[in-house]
């Protein structure tokens, strides 16, 4: 009878800790800093970016696409630009970086700076338990 009575306390414990897995739900809000400025990116469903450039008229010419012998047709028949490096999420848009890149290694940095705060907030938003990201 003690033998019974053991192997049922021991059955009703291992049902009673069954649910008690490591299991964790994190529901905290995701922030984004850059430059003194916050960001609320909990709830953003689309994230892009591009590099536009900036004319006299007010226009803007994306340069997502640009290689080498397109952009520096570009600036020879435009002469000095302002070249704008954007993340987007949804409804907002964060100018990461602007600059006047004179020729095309400038402008190639300025992609691979964009890229590289992709993948940071792409990694951020992947780690259920970070809640803040620093964009550098």
């Amino acid at each position: 009878m003690k033998k019974a009575a053991t192997f049922a306390i021991v059955i009703v414990a291992l049902m009673v800790t069954v649910g008690c897995g490591s299991t964790k739900v994190y529901n905290t809000d995701k922030t984004v800093i850059y430059k003194s400025n916050m960001y609320n990116v909990s709830n953003v469903t689309h994230y892009s970016s591009k590099l536009e450039a900036k004319m006299t008229e007010g226009e803007a010419v994306n340069l997502t696409t640009y290689d080498k012998t397109r952009f520096e047709a570009f600036v020879g028949e435009q002469g000095t630009i302002m070249v704008q490096s954007l993340i987007v999420m949804d409804d907002t848009t964060i100018v990461y970086q602007s600059a006047t890149p004179k020729k095309y290694s400038d402008f190639d940095k300025m992609r691979k700076n964009l890229g590289s705060a992709m993948d940071q907030i792409a990694k951020f938003m992947k780690d259920k338990k970070k809640t803040q990201l620093n964009l550098k």
